[in-house]
């Protein structure tokens, strides 16, 4: 979420963000007023979302997210021993 987070904080008029994983993928688009997400299932090609949400009030509400997240990432990753969910245990590029 961290890298989504960035990105909806620093995207202007025009930005894309992607992302995929097993059988599912995102995209983003920013325009002026809005971001506009699109998921769906790369694989299979169905749509599950398609929305478009106020930019202004999506951006105010991710310092409060970032934060709560971070409280229970933190407590995971304490409870756990490791953090799976920020960040990467291996570098595909080098450690195969």
């Amino acid at each position: 979420m961290t890298r989504l987070f960035d990105w909806l904080s620093s995207a202007v008029d025009g930005d894309l963000w992607s992302d995929c994983g097993q059988g599912w993928d995102i995209i983003a688009v920013c325009s002026q007023r809005y971001f506009h997400f699109r998921q769906g299932g790369f694989d299979q090609g169905g749509e599950y979302l398609n929305v478009a949400l106020p930019k202004a009030a999506l951006l105010t509400s991710i310092a409060a997210l970032r934060a709560r997240m971070q409280s229970i990432l933190d407590t995971l990753s304490s409870a756990i021993g490791e953090d799976y969910w920020s960040s990467h245990r291996y570098d595909l590029r080098s450690d195969l």
